[in-house]
């Protein structure tokens, strides 16, 4: 079974933030952080899943919201959303 779209983008919003960040490879960033590469670059390639524990921890080290890369939104767009 594929990886669902939600994931892909998941996966696309963690490797452009961590490029964005100055990490020229996903070995770089996981040795940076002592995160096992294997377990860094299979989270960032799709090949395995991501807990929400583990998509705090990588938005905590790239400084970005953990809603935007589950989402793809701020959590300001999300409480306007929901309000709507």
């Amino acid at each position: 079974m594929g990886k669902s779209s939600i994931d892909s983008k998941l996966c696309i919003r963690l490797k452009q933030t961590r490029m964005k960040r100055g990490y020229r490879s996903g070995r770089a960033f996981a040795l940076s952080h002592h995160i096992a590469v294997n377990t860094y670059l299979n989270h960032e390639n799709g090949k395995r899943a991501l807990s929400l524990a583990v998509v705090k921890h990588y938005a905590q080290l790239l400084e970005v919201s953990y809603i935007w890369l589950l989402t793809g939104e701020e959590l300001v767009d999300v409480v306007k959303e929901a309000a709507i």
